[in-house]
C-alpha cells in the first residue's frame, strides 16, 4: 500500500510537471501538487491512527516535499518565463511561480532547521537514557 501511494505521488507529480512544462496546462495547475501530496501523505501514514512517530515522519516528508516543490516551480519559471509574452493572460501565473518557489524554499529551510533542532533534542534525550 505504501509503495503504491509513493508511486502514485511520483507519477502524478511527473505527469503534472511534464504537462505544465510542455505548456499543455496553464502554470497555475501545478499548484494541484500540494493537495495531491497532502492527501497521499494522509493515506500513506494512516493519519487517522495518529501517534508521535507518524507526526514526526509526516513533518519530515512535508519539509522534503517543500524543497521538491520549490525546485519544480523554479524549473517551470525558468522555462515559461522566456516563452510567455507580457500580453499573455498566463503571464501573471508564470511570474507568481518564482514568488511561490521562494516561499516553498523558505518553508523548507525554516522547517528543516526546526526539525533539526527537535531531532537533536530527541536524540540527546535518547542517548542519556
Amino acid at each position: 500500500m505504501k509503495y503504491q501511494a509513493l508511486i502514485f505521488i511520483l507519477v502524478s507529480s511527473l505527469l503534472l510537471f511534464s504537462l505544465t512544462y510542455s505548456e499543455k496546462l496553464k502554470a497555475i495547475r501545478i499548484y494541484w501538487l500540494i493537495p495531491v501530496w497532502l492527501i497521499s501523505l494522509f493515506f500513506i501514514f494512516r493519519m487517522w491512527e495518529i501517534n508521535r512517530g507518524k507526526i514526526i515522519l509526516a513533518l519530515h516528508a512535508i519539509v522534503l516535499l517543500s524543497g521538491l516543490f520549490s525546485f519544480v516551480l523554479y524549473q517551470l519559471f525558468k522555462k515559461l518565463n522566456d516563452v510567455t509574452p507580457l500580453s499573455s493572460p498566463n503571464f501573471t501565473n508564470v511570474s507568481n511561480l518564482m514568488f511561490n518557489s521562494e516561499n516553498a524554499l523558505y518553508f523548507m529551510i525554516y522547517g528543516g532547521v526546526l526539525l533539526l533542532i527537535l531531532d537533536s533534542v530527541y536524540f540527546l534525550k535518547y542517548l542519556k537514557k
